[in-house]
């Protein structure tokens, strides 16, 4: 029986909206029925029939905290109107991670770390397989080793093998990882979106994805970057530059070239981070290099920053700080071949700036990387000179201010003044290595070859048949020098399927000369 103030009130013809979710016979009381009064719930009834949600505002209401005190019944009710709105519940990992990139300040004054990930769920199947146990990792390690390393050591010998059963153990995602990737940027390949290549990045971006921070994480990501650059797989390659760019200045790595650091325990780990940030800043600025007004995602270095040790020294595992140099130090022969290699990335920082200003004065620059030029002659003369990657570095940044991409193409001025004695001296060393390919001597040691090295024949070949000098070096039996330049790329394809993009550019160029005379 109805009481007397419930008689006063006024009565809906339809039920409200939360006794219709939870399914609940409602009095229809207005301005709240008697079910929702109970629960200490806002009612709402809906203006026609077929109104079965609130509006917004009613729906923000049920999703806010006070509706902590509501029944399951209820509760459910709300996650059914509008479930998007409701909290989501964010674990401790990622809340302390979330505060290390808001405040890092504060996150490392109150001296907090970031907890220890397990990502053994991330690991499937096939990337199982693909790494084969211990026995394929001491396999691709090996190979990696011999070949890759050569001309990117960014992986420690030494410490990979000491470290090999910790890692396995306590880090066996970020191992993998970095595994697989080695055996990525040693693979010889005729198509470079293999199945493979496809899988290691979709385990890349979940383990990245994942928030772990950690070197072998961008060790990885920058051999992956490393291959794609190699096999022109763009956009991808330089993307995946400013991934590693990113990735590394959230680690604090780019802070490890401006400190010698002098703690023997964890010198080596210092070593091998201010190798891997080199390694960042040595693509950064090679990807440029094709265009040269784009911007680095990298900070150019300056004179006080350290270099790596010998690489020998390194792989063996002697580590010693006080044999550090910095790039303001006098070039000596007591500096490794990386060491070279990164102050020919210091240096092509400055040729891109004055390529981008389209300077006309070039010839400091171009006598400070033909000081470093000599050194590496003299540091390579017991291998083959063209296999040298930092001479290559050094090559294309001379040919990039000899002739930059905004007028390399205006073929319709001619150079009638012939080639300057740097560039001569560059195309003689190119026609030696055609000649070392075309005698088969590079066919054992093709393996060692760096992604580098097509980007300078290609801008040599350009540069021949642009500056019409194809006779001038020749004798009457050799073939025009901007062919054998095409033969060059045509070996080095075998290697770098880029080599076959440079050359089908070297095509249109020529028949775009074709077309304008």
């Amino acid at each position: 029986m109805i009481s007397e103030s419930e008689s006063d009130s006024i009565v809906s013809p339809y039920s409200c909206v939360q006794c219709r979710v939870s399914k609940k016979k409602c009095d229809r009381i207005e301005p709240a029925c008697t079910g929702c009064a109970r629960k200490n719930l806002q009612c709402s009834y809906p203006r026609r029939r077929k109104q079965r949600r609130p509006n917004e505002t009613t729906i923000a209401t049920y999703a806010t905290p006070s509706n902590n005190g509501l029944d399951p019944e209820s509760r459910m009710a709300v996650q059914v109107l509008h479930p998007v709105l409701q909290p989501t519940v964010t674990t401790a990992a990622d809340q302390l991670l979330a505060e290390r990139f808001m405040d890092p300040g504060l996150f490392n004054f109150v001296q907090l770390k970031l907890p220890k990930l397990d990502l053994k769920h991330l690991i499937s199947e096939q990337v199982r397989a693909l790494v084969g146990g211990v026995t394929g990792i001491q396999a691709i390690s090996t190979s990696f080793f011999q070949t890759v390393h050569s001309w990117m050591p960014i992986v420690c010998k030494h410490d990979f093998a000491r470290f090999l059963i910790k890692r396995i153990t306590e880090k066996e995602a970020e191992l993998f990882l970095l595994v697989l990737s080695m055996k990525l940027s040693g693979s010889v390949v005729s198509d470079a979106r293999t199945e493979f290549y496809r899988t290691l990045k979709q385990y890349s971006a979940r383990v990245e994805q994942s928030g772990v921070m950690s070197v072998m994480v961008l060790q990885a990501t920058v051999l992956i970057a490393l291959y794609e650059m190699g096999h022109a797989i763009y956009p991808d390659a330089y993307f995946s530059v400013s991934q590693c760019a990113r990735y590394g200045a959230a680690l604090g790595i780019d802070k490890t070239i401006a400190s010698r650091g002098t703690d023997v325990g964890k010198w080596h780990n210092l070593e091998e981070a201010r190798r891997v940030w080199w390694a960042v800043i040595v693509l950064d600025r090679f990807m440029n290099l094709s265009d040269p007004s784009r911007q680095l995602v990298t900070t150019d270095p300056d004179s006080t920053s350290f270099l790596p040790i010998d690489d020998a020294e390194w792989d063996s595992g002697n580590h010693d700080p006080e044999t550090v140099f910095t790039l303001g130090s006098a070039i000596s022969m007591q500096l490794g071949r990386f060491a070279r290699f990164a102050q020919a990335a210091h240096l092509l920082s400055q040729v891109l700036q004055q390529a981008a200003d389209n300077s006309s004065d070039t010839r400091q620059i171009k006598k400070t990387i033909f000081s470093l030029v000599t050194i590496c002659r003299i540091e390579s003369e017991m291998r083959q000179l063209e296999l040298c990657t930092q001479m290559a570095l050094c090559y294309s940044g001379i040919l990039v201010l000899d002739d930059p991409t905004f007028t390399l193409y205006e073929t319709d001025q001619v150079c009638n003044e012939g080639l300057s004695s740097e560039a001569t001296l560059i195309l003689q060393s190119a026609l030696k290595m055609t000649l070392a390919f075309a005698d088969n001597v590079f066919t054992k040691s093709c393996c060692l070859i760096s992604p580098f090295l097509p980007f300078l024949i290609y801008r040599v070949a350009l540069m021949c048949l642009k500056s019409n000098v194809n006779d001038q070096m020749a004798s009457p039996r050799d073939r025009p020098n901007g062919e054998k330049m095409k033969l060059a790329l045509q070996y080095l394809r075998h290697r770098w399927l880029a080599a076959d993009i440079y050359l089908s550019l070297v095509n249109r160029f020529e028949t775009l000369q074709i077309i304008q005379t």
